[in-house]
């Protein structure tokens, strides 16, 4: 119940929804794939929007749906973008939480930070799901809200490692620089 009033009360806020859907739809049918919308949620990124191409084979991931934060683009994204002191208390956290896996989600999410560092986004291939190739990129859509992140996901015998970062990032930037232009929140890409 207590994710339903956070996820009520912040929906309500959220005009970036009503100017993202539509971006995000075109790039839904031009890919084929899943496009979200998120934001944390604790120790989460919880999808506040969502659209699906025409594959016959798609995601099955929704308004409301929770996915971890340091194996999927999305949430890699989110941390990437975060001040150093919030991305250090998530991971520090989860480090206590899953001390054994923790080796292998550190490198994950260090290597996601040299990837925004030098594209401006963040992939996952895999990591989360062995299924499910993504690339993300975050962003600060102001007004008092969240910082936010959209992901691009496919299943990955769909779409390979190199569709999703040759084609599918430079459009996800594009969609992203779209957002923020149209929230008048520009933001230089790294």
């Amino acid at each position: 119940t207590a994710t339903l009033a956070l996820g009520a009360a912040i929906l309500a806020r959220l005009d970036v929804r009503q100017i993202a859907r539509p971006l995000m739809q075109e790039l839904a049918d031009a890919t084929g794939a899943l496009v979200s919308l998120g934001t944390r949620d604790r120790l989460s990124i919880i999808y506040v929007e969502s659209c699906r191409g025409g594959s016959i084979v798609t995601l099955r991931l929704d308004v409301g749906s929770r996915i971890p934060i340091a194996t999927t683009a999305i949430g890699r994204a989110y941390l990437a973008a975060a001040p150093a002191s919030e991305r250090n208390e998530v991971l520090e956290r989860l480090r206590e939480l899953d001390d054994a896996s923790w080796q292998k989600v550190e490198a994950g999410v260090d290597a996601a930070l040299d990837e925004y560092a030098r594209t401006g986004c963040c992939s996952s291939m895999g990591e989360w799901n062995s299924q499910v190739n993504s690339i993300a990129a975050p962003f600060d859509p102001g007004g008092g809200l969240p910082r936010m992140a959209i992901n691009v996901a496919g299943l990955a015998q769909a779409y390979p490692r190199d569709k999703v970062l040759d084609e599918f990032g430079p459009m996800l930037l594009e969609l992203v620089g779209k957002v923020e232009s149209r929230l008048g929140r520009r933001q230089p890409r790294p």
